[in-house]
């Protein structure tokens, strides 16, 4: 059965902290991902969003992506 992820960036400033003082370091651009159920979910770094779909079906090869929100 297909899982339905849902996909958002982590904005981090240049020291890797993010608007409300969490610490995730620095690297490539971190994202949040959670399915549909909540029953999977996790941070992940990646280039940018198709890298991370890239990543998610090597993990749960019948993944499915809500489009992304307008920011």
């Amino acid at each position: 059965m297909p899982i339905t992820y849902e996909i958002t960036r982590i904005r981090l400033d240049a020291s890797g902290y993010t608007a409300t003082g969490a610490y995730y370091g620095t690297g490539a651009p971190l994202f949040y991902f959670q399915s549909e159920c909540e029953t999977h979910f996790g941070w992940m770094r990646a280039r940018n969003r198709w890298e991370l779909r890239r990543k998610l079906r090597a993990r749960y090869p019948d993944a499915k992506f809500i489009p992304a929100r307008a920011s």
